[in-house]
């Protein structure tokens, strides 16, 4: 396993270039957001059973125009390398555009919609010059959640379905006629869209038919953890099984979750998925996987904090640990039904990491060498 350790451990862009490392500790905390922070704190990296060559080894980048961040082009070389320091091989690229409201028809671009498709394409070729695989992403979001609601209740009413429907459609044609011109290897035609993915899978059936007419890589969609992804009616119309994959792995925010506790409720997950891939005949690609680095997170993995929580670097190693023992070995072999796992997420600001950031990011923490240790396998 060659890896240029110092970007592998440490938050690059913070004057630790030249800090000599064992892979066996985990130096992180003096190039971390917090640069008052200098513990270092010796972590033993797990042993992993090996991985077949083709399982993606996957990595979400932040949205490109996107929502909850902002993707750096200038600095995204540097964290493509980095990704590649970890064993990453696939990336998710995810192209963001917006609905500003649960009732509204119409949808809308941060920026400008031929300027986030220019970004799109800059980010493809970036990945590919390194020899990284893509999976294109789009993600619509939800701008307005003020009233407790997400993207999975977007369900337009039947007077508006018509419009929306022909608006929806065409971005994703949009995406995948760009991901056929730039040769990347998978598209998803949504994410978590719940009750539309639910009541109307007329819909999806055709846009996944019109979509290979453009685009002949592999198709998935991927559904959120909670219901939507074992209700679907319509995975046959796609290649893969796409799941965001964040089921809480505790009662309460303030349950102490063990190693052997983590282990078993995440095999109960891995029984659901693999049931799933059985009745529908699909394999299954985690599009999203992740906890953040604080107190807490097991609890609710999929909220996202607009202030920064208590940080808990263990807690995160250990679930990463969990997850590479769970969904490693015989479920992820060529011919098995799991055939990937894509983090969520990673950040191109350079001094977003390190081991006061309760972030979902890997970078500057344990969890790195956790991730090195089970993306490497062999």
């Amino acid at each position: 396993m060659k890896m240029r350790l110092s970007r592998l451990l440490a938050v690059p862009g913070c004057g630790c270039g030249g800090l000599l490392v064992v892979f066996l500790l985990v130096v992180v905390a003096a190039c971390g957001r917090d640069r008052d922070d200098q513990d270092s704190t010796p972590v033993p990296v797990p042993r992993f059973d090996p991985l077949p060559a083709a399982f993606h080894r996957g990595m979400n980048i932040e949205p490109i125009g996107g929502h909850g961040g902002q993707i750096d082009l200038a600095a995204l070389p540097a964290s493509l390398d980095a990704l590649i320091d970890l064993g990453v091989d696939h990336v998710a690229l995810i192209p963001s555009f917006f609905q500003r409201r649960l009732g509204d028809t119409e949808l809308f671009w941060k920026g400008s919609r031929e300027r986030i498709a220019a970004d799109t394409r800059i980010a493809i070729r970036m990945a590919h010059q390194r020899g990284l695989q893509v999976l294109l992403k789009p993600h619509l979001w939800l701008e307005d959640r003020s009233d407790g609601v997400w993207r999975g209740d977007i369900d337009p009413r039947e007077e508006h379905w018509d419009r929306w429907r022909r608006t929806y459609r065409d971005a994703v044609l949009e995406y995948a006629r760009l991901a056929a011109q730039e040769e990347v290897a998978a598209l998803s035609i949504g994410s978590e869209l719940t009750a539309l993915a639910l009541g109307r899978p007329g819909f999806w059936r055709q846009l996944a038919t019109d979509v290979r007419v453009v685009f002949p890589g592999l198709t998935t969609y991927a559904a959120n953890w909670n219901r939507e992804f074992a209700e679907i009616t319509w995975w046959d119309a796609v290649d893969v099984i796409g799941v965001d994959a964040f089921w809480p792995l505790a009662g309460s925010s303030d349950e102490v979750l063990t190693q052997r506790l983590c282990e078993s409720r995440l095999t109960a997950v891995r029984a659901q998925l693999a049931a799933v891939a059985s009745e529908t005949g699909r394999p299954v690609i985690l599009t999203e996987i992740g906890y953040r680095s604080a107190a807490g997170a097991a609890y609710q993995p999929w909220e996202w904090y607009e202030r920064a929580q208590r940080p808990d670097p263990e807690l995160q190693s250990m679930i990463y640990t969990c997850i590479g023992r769970v969904f490693g070995g015989p479920a992820s072999d060529g011919s098995g039904w799991l055939r990937g796992a894509y983090f969520w997420n990673w950040t191109t600001d350079p001094r977003w990491g390190g081991l006061r950031n309760s972030d979902f990011t890997p970078r500057g923490k344990p969890a790195a060498a956790v991730l090195a240790a089970w993306f490497s396998a062999r």
